[in-house]
């Protein structure tokens, strides 16, 4: 699977944002909404969703206002939990990150949990770019986000309940940054279950001058991950000096990859490559 030589689109959306970032695509009544977060103007980013099927209104609309509290909220992650819609999402308060989340009946109106779900009790670490998926065995959720503590910047995993307790959270990284291509950072998951096979793409920065790539590694339990692979580096103007923050969606006869790409100018939009399955 290599998305480097697929066709690709830039989205519409871009042209309301001087940055557009973190998408992730969710399935809603068989339509399928995009999260992300935008930044106008230079200013504060927030988390936006617009109806990707939608033929006319492709306006996107502002999912909740953030307090004061918050300098900046991006990387929002949807899951239907119980009756109610959950977004994790990064949250950034006194310079530090976290990982927050909202709730929602209708995926309209969303209410903050003012504590974090994810933190550092001591503040020595951040935490960020949040993916949650339904464990096969239903019983629990797996709970995937970067820990960036010092220098390293690697991705771990929480077990949750389905009240949102965390049940175990595992010392050891899931995906360390272990090559030259990942040398500054491994962050961003993105999770796909095909049969008894976990597939996770995640985006990985490294090499000199420093680029944005995305990897894939699998699984078969969603804990110890193997065989490592680029499946996309910059080769467009959009993107080519970083590709980051994937979101993967396998269709009948497709397979479509969202992901940020950012040019030389250092713009931010969100691309969709898709390839034939």
């Amino acid at each position: 699977m290599n998305f480097s030589n697929s066709n690709f689109e830039i989205l519409e959306l871009n042209n309301f944002f001087s940055k557009a970032i973190s998408p992730k695509v969710f399935s809603f009544k068989k339509k399928k909404i995009l999260f992300f977060a935008g930044e106008k103007n230079n200013k504060f980013t927030k988390i936006y969703k617009v109806y990707l099927d939608a033929k006319n209104n492709k306006i996107p609309n502002l999912c909740f206002e953030p307090d004061n509290k918050f300098q900046r909220v991006l990387s929002p992650d949807v899951i239907k939990i119980k009756e109610n819609y959950y977004m994790f999402f990064e949250g950034k308060v006194k310079n530090k990150t976290r990982i927050f989340y909202a709730v929602s009946s209708d995926l309209n109106f969303w209410q903050i949990e003012k504590k974090p779900l994810i933190f550092d009790k001591i503040d020595e670490s951040d935490y960020g770019a949040p993916k949650c998926i339904l464990h096969p065995n239903k019983k629990n959720y797996y709970l995937y986000y970067y820990k960036k503590i010092k220098l390293e910047k690697n991705i771990h995993l929480s077990i949750l309940d389905h009240n949102l307790n965390i049940l175990e959270t595992y010392k050891k990284p899931v995906i360390r940054s272990d090559s030259t291509q990942e040398d500054q950072a491994v962050y961003s998951p993105d999770i796909y279950i095909e049969g008894s096979k976990w597939h996770m793409f995640y985006a990985a920065w490294g090499q000199k001058p420093l680029k944005g790539i995305i990897m894939k590694a699998t699984s078969k339990n969603g804990i110890n991950w193997s065989e490592k692979k680029k499946v996309l580096e910059p080769n467009i103007f959009e993107d080519i000096k970083h590709c980051s923050e994937p979101c993967f969606l396998k269709e009948k006869n497709k397979m479509n990859l969202y992901y940020e790409g950012c040019d030389i100018f250092n713009n931010w939009k969100i691309i969709k490559r898709t390839l034939k399955n």
